[in-house]
């Protein structure tokens, strides 16, 4: 069985430095790299599913690394999604930019030796992405399942579940207390693999129990 790597995307318009930069990155065995990317093709990627990182030229083409980090923090899928800038500038010039409170580093080229350390310690303090939980069983006032023995009991009534029906009910389950989105739940369940315009998913009140 292989290594399960970790997305990292790369935000990079046009690619000035990235070659350093993806070559740094790809030495790591553990990271799956994709891209460089301009900034809207990245937020398309992000959107449908999130990454574990994304690193951003701070001199994008068409808007800044700065810019990018605001509207990724502005979507729900990625708004915990760490974000590192990189610059060849030296890094004192944008310390005053108060947009900088988005990113969650910012590192110039020469800084590149240390970047595997920077990215896996940003990885690993990451648990904000929306997972399906792989528990087992679960009782409340209204429901009983018992998602290894596929048994769903509604209110007294056993029901009958597709594969993806329990991998939705075992996610809204996981998240019973958050207020979840149609992206989300596309994201999540279908792997970012269903139409954003299909009624597949709609609104829905569910009480546990």
């Amino acid at each position: 069985m292989g290594i399960q790597r970790a997305v990292i995307v790369v935000a990079a318009d046009p690619p000035r430095h990235s070659p350093d930069l993806l070559s740094a990155l790809r030495e790591q065995p553990n990271l799956d790299v994709r891209g460089p990317l301009p900034a809207i093709e990245t937020l398309q990627v992000c959107s449908s599913r999130p990454p574990a990182l994304v690193v951003a030229d701070v001199d994008l083409d068409d808007i800044s690394g700065m810019e990018l980090c605001q509207l990724l923090r502005g979507r729900y899928a990625t708004q915990r999604v760490p974000i590192v800038l990189f610059t060849s500038r030296p890094s004192a010039m944008l310390l005053s930019d108060p947009r900088l409170r988005h990113a969650d580093g910012l590192f110039c080229l020469s800084e590149l030796r240390d970047l595997a350390r920077k990215v896996d310690g940003l990885i690993a303090d990451n648990g904000s992405t929306l997972t399906v939980e792989t528990f087992t069983s679960y009782e409340g006032r209204l429901l009983q399942a018992l998602f290894d023995r596929i048994q769903i009991v509604v209110d007294g009534l056993s029901i009958d579940l597709a594969p993806r029906e329990l991998t939705l009910l075992q996610f809204l389950i996981r998240y019973r207390n958050r207020v979840l989105t149609r992206e989300d739940i596309l994201t999540s369940v279908w792997n970012g693999g269903c139409d954003p315009k299909s009624r597949t998913v709609d609104t829905t009140c569910v009480d546990f129990g």
